[in-house]
């Protein structure tokens, strides 16, 4: 029968980097599944085995009611049986950063799905250090509409993340690694999953790392907290893709938080942080940020340059003179600018598709 590699992330640790380098993988001894929505199987394992799916952001954003989640789910489920089917005697690889965050029901249901079909089920994840994940993951959230400078929800959890997975495979069955750059086979994820999985390493190094500079976070979290708020439809979602990509060109350092501001959350969770370097059998150390540039309090965030004002005039035509640029002036100019913003993506999205493709390869819209 067949063995599956639950790859579940964690967040922010390469793991599209992983599902992109490994999709469409085909071999006589390792197979990448493919359930229809792309590489990365977040969306298609919540909305398959959720016990409540329509609270998934993804499926609220899009505003899909109860009888498209319902069709959602069967052909997941559907897809799942055939792709284990066609993988059998193989190793599978399922992979998706938000399975993690599945409830103790609906886990407890892909398990049992899971474990009809296969021979053994091994759980994958790398675990990132508390500071660096929560950095990212403010970025992440105020991508998502985040407009509120609270730290706490951005520790990582590491036990509510993992335990569940030993105790429905097995202690043995989840192998957990430090997501640390020297610890990693050539300091590159995706070889080091591959290596470690018994999979063949793509010749080519993928990175799709798609941070935002500090001075675009800066925008964002603006008009995230002063201007409208980031809705549901596929207008919404079509706006926010545009935005995010035109914010992508502005140049600038990465986001980075003062030492004293996340110390005092993570020490809330000490014992949490202990607990799975007890597990991976290292510390998770890192260096706090120092320098002028790192963020001590929300003022800082709404602190600007010349730089962001020229990108709101290019954009939006008009900007408030850096002395005049309140976070409220800032926010209408962003919002002044989302039509146009918008006009080019569609231009982008258009102009990607007329594109001849490689004769060796495929495109994704």
């Amino acid at each position: 029968m067949t063995r599956l590699v639950l790859h579940v992330g964690m967040h922010k640790t390469g793991s599209s980097s992983i599902q992109h380098a490994l999709a469409g993988l085909d071999l006589p001894h390792a197979c990448y599944l493919d359930l229809g929505r792309g590489p990365n199987h977040s969306g298609a394992v919540q909305g398959g085995f959720s016990s409540r799916p329509e609270s998934y952001h993804v499926f609220r954003r899009r505003c899909m009611g109860a009888t498209e989640i319902q069709a959602f789910r069967e052909d997941v489920r559907q897809r799942l049986d055939s792709e284990l089917a066609r993988g059998r005697d193989r190793t599978c690889i399922l992979s998706g950063e938000d399975i993690a965050m599945l409830d103790e029901q609906g886990l407890a249901d892909l398990f049992e799905f899971l474990k009809a079909r296969v021979k053994g089920i091994e759980v994958v994840g790398y675990v990132r250090p508390p500071r660096s994940f929560m950095e990212s993951a403010f970025q992440q959230r105020v991508k998502g509409g985040l407009g509120r400078f609270d730290f706490a929800p951005l520790y990582p959890g590491y036990r509510r993340r993992f335990l569940k997975f030993e105790t429905l495979a097995g202690h043995s069955a989840v192998r957990l690694h430090p997501f640390v750059k020297d610890r990693l086979r050539d300091g590159d994820v995706v070889a080091d999953f591959c290596e470690r999985i018994g999979a063949p390493s793509p010749p080519a190094r993928f990175d799709l790392n798609q941070s935002l500079t500090r001075p675009a976070v800066s925008l964002l979290y603006t008009f995230r907290k002063f201007g409208r708020p980031y809705g549901t439809g596929q207008d919404e979602i079509r706006a926010n893709k545009a935005l995010l990509q035109a914010l992508s060109a502005l140049e600038g350092g990465r986001i980075r938080f003062s030492g004293p501001l996340v110390d005092e959350v993570i020490a809330r969770f000490h014992n949490d942080q202990r607990w799975v370097e007890r597990r991976l059998g290292t510390a998770l150390t890192e260096a706090p940020a120092e320098g002028a540039d790192c963020i001590q309090c929300e003022r800082d965030l709404l602190r600007y340059d010349e730089s962001q004002m020229a990108w709101l005039e290019a954009w939006g035509g008009t900007a408030p003179a850096l002395r005049d640029a309140t976070p409220e002036r800032v926010a209408q100019a962003i919002d002044r600018a989302l039509p146009r913003l918008v006009e080019a993506f569609r231009a982008a999205k258009k102009q990607s598709r007329l594109k001849p493709l490689p004769a060796t390869g495929s495109g994704e819209g």
